[in-house]
């Protein structure tokens, strides 16, 4: 049996985005514009969610995302059943990695990571040349993430 919604909410900021809360304590959030793509075969997750908040212990009762940080909520349970009592009050965002674009996440990795990229060139290149100069190609990925962010 699915769980009941118990609220939905858009998004301020974008608006094929939006929350709903179901009576297990569970927040999920949404992209409109992917519900109705298939997932994969191994996926157990419902095509266009984002984002679970399973952070409370009982039923979510309400919740806002904040006008002014677009990728933050606060939300609120009613945790009686649970705990005899009272209520919890959460605020939380999600970290920028979910609903960033996925080109624009794996070029904020490059200039963290240009030593990894560095030894997988080397390695998967040494057979076919002698790379030596590890300046020359550390320039190369800087260029293409200049690039690619639109500055050059």
């Amino acid at each position: 049996m699915l769980d009941q919604e118990t609220w939905v909410e858009w998004s301020p900021d974008k608006s094929s985005i939006f929350g709903s809360s179901t009576e297990d304590g569970v927040l999920n959030i949404w992209d409109h514009n992917k519900v109705g793509e298939r997932s994969g075969p191994a996926s157990k997750f419902a095509p266009g969610l984002l984002f679970r908040h399973s952070g409370h212990r009982d039923k979510v009762v309400d919740f806002h995302w904040n006008s002014h940080d677009p990728w933050t909520i606060v939300s609120v349970s009613d945790d009686r059943e649970s705990t005899g009592g009272g209520g919890t009050l959460q605020i939380w965002r999600m970290i920028d990695l979910i609903h960033r674009p996925q080109e624009e996440v794996l070029l904020s990795f490059i200039p963290r990571f240009s030593s990894h990229l560095w030894k997988a060139l080397v390695l998967k290149t040494k057979q076919d040349m002698d790379i030596q100069d590890r300046e020359l190609v550390n320039d190369w990925l800087m260029i293409i993430v200049y690039k690619e962010r639109g500055f050059g």
